[in-house]
């Protein structure tokens, strides 16, 4: 396992490797090879562009965070998640070069990118309340940013579903937050306790209450989106109180539309309120504001 998870770019190994012991008590790595050399050698070629390029994104980036950011929003663009598992599903190759992968290959690309990036990291796995049963496993990443662990899901954070297609609520969690919907294997260590790296704090858009004040963050917000044309926008709430009045206020009351003037006016684009969606993350108490 640790031979698998360490090395990322080791996607000539199979799921089958096996050790054996013989008589006298020496051991042996035994390899399951899913690829010839040649085979290998061409598609590591492949990755290693992908790699080049990622640093080249990174390299006037200061900040651990901001790589980690740029590492993780380039994979989530570039792949597709695919409920299939073993062989080019389950790599880095599978994830940055085919652009289809499992959640292993999810962990694996943001393990090979991360380490070009020198971020400290690792795979983990464990299960999720999604899995149909105890056997259906999942894989994520932990990472160091300025001295603190944190979870990073890139595959729950993949906007598969139009309808909440929001990419950062999995992004820089503590062990606590996480436990909302993933079981940890309890071989690996709880070490993320900082909130301060976590996506929303990190960006101030994480509120204790809605107010005028929380307005005009939400539109700075906004504005920022649209200037960089994206066309969905979130922020949190940190108790369930505020995220019904949030609700309430934005989409019973229409105020969304005020947001939405605001940050037009703000950004100098216009904004189509016609198209516009909503979703409301009840776990991690999140909005999600969409197709603008």
């Amino acid at each position: 396992d640790a031979l698998h998870y360490d090395n990322a770019d080791f996607f000539f190994l199979g799921e089958n490797c096996t050790i054996e012991t013989t008589n006298f008590g020496t051991c042996y790595f035994v390899p399951e090879y899913v690829m010839s050399y040649t085979e290998y050698e061409a598609a590591s070629e492949e990755l290693e562009k992908v790699k080049k390029d990622v640093l080249e994104g990174v390299a006037n980036l200061i900040d651990d965070f901001d790589k980690e950011l740029y590492v993780h929003d380039l994979i989530v663009d570039k792949c597709s998640y695919v409920d299939k598992v073993g062989g080019e599903y389950s790599s880095s190759y599978g994830c940055l070069v085919n652009g289809e992968a499992s959640c292993e290959g999810y962990a694996k690309a943001m393990k090979y990118l991360l380490d070009a990036a020198e971020i400290e990291n690792y795979m983990v796995y464990g299960t999720t309340d999604n899995d149909s049963s105890d056997d259906d496993g999942h894989a994520w990443n932990v990472v160091k940013i300025n001295s603190e662990f944190y979870h990073i899901d890139a595959t729950w954070n993949d906007p598969v579903d139009s309808k909440a297609k929001n990419r950062y609520s999995y992004f820089n969690l503590t062990d606590e937050e996480l436990s909302k919907t993933h079981n940890m294997d309890e071989s690996f260590p709880r070490v993320c306790n900082s909130t301060e790296e976590n996506y929303y704090t990190k960006n101030g858009i994480i509120f204790d209450e809605y107010n005028s004040e929380t307005s005009s963050a939400i539109i700075s917000e906004f504005a920022k989106q649209m200037r960089l044309e994206e066309d969905a926008m979130s922020f949190k709430m940190t108790n369930k109180n505020a995220l019904e009045k949030a609700e309430n206020e934005l989409f019973e009351m229409n105020g969304i539309y005020h947001i939405m003037l605001s940050a037009s006016a703000l950004s100098g684009k216009t904004v189509v309120s016609d198209g516009i969606t909503y979703a409301i993350d009840d776990t991690h108490m999140i909005v999600i504001i969409t197709d603008f």
